[in-house]
């Protein structure tokens, strides 16, 4: 929806497409609501100055071949950002971004397996629908220093696999 639409025709747009849905969660309050956050990604898509100005989204709604281990573990989306393919997460809400919120990328970045996974990633990070904010870091140094006790971040994936899968 968010490629087929221009930005005046968001709020049309989602009434069209979601109008039981939206009258169950609020009616125009929400569906207002929904329609900034789309307005402000594809004007962060499109400004020069934005933070995700010429990034792509690439794969969305997806899930590791290991997310097995997990229970499943489905992610939000990968944006390719100037030379980085970044797992991100898209947070919605209002609040600050927690510890257990980088504790689940981190576990996304160790579930992902280069071999199987159908997918590249270099990167994990949040986009912040509300404010565009879009912040990332490198997956390898982030887990090597996380777990210093790792020489590879290969070894740190197959120990996490190794110990969930029992």
């Amino acid at each position: 929806m968010i490629r087929n639409c221009d930005i005046a025709d968001i709020n049309e747009q989602l009434k069209e497409n979601l109008e039981g849905f939206i009258e169950k969660h609020g009616g125009d309050y929400y569906y207002n609501d929904i329609a900034n956050i789309i307005r402000r990604f594809r004007e962060n898509l499109l400004n020069a100055c934005g933070q995700l100005y010429g990034a792509k989204l690439v794969n969305g709604d997806n899930e590791f071949n290991n997310s097995i281990f997990v229970g499943g573990a489905d992610f939000d989306c990968i944006i390719h950002h100037k030379d980085k393919k970044v797992l991100t997460e898209i947070k919605t809400s209002k609040n600050n971004t927690t510890i257990k919120n980088l504790r689940q990328l981190l576990t996304y970045a160790l579930l992902y397996d280069p071999e199987l996974d159908f997918f590249e990633i270099d990167s994990i990070g949040f986009y912040h629908s509300r404010s565009g904010s879009f912040r990332y870091i490198d997956i390898d140094n982030t887990i090597l220093n996380v777990f210093p006790g790792f020489k590879s971040v290969t070894d740190a994936r197959k120990s996490f696999i190794n110990a969930i899968s029992k």
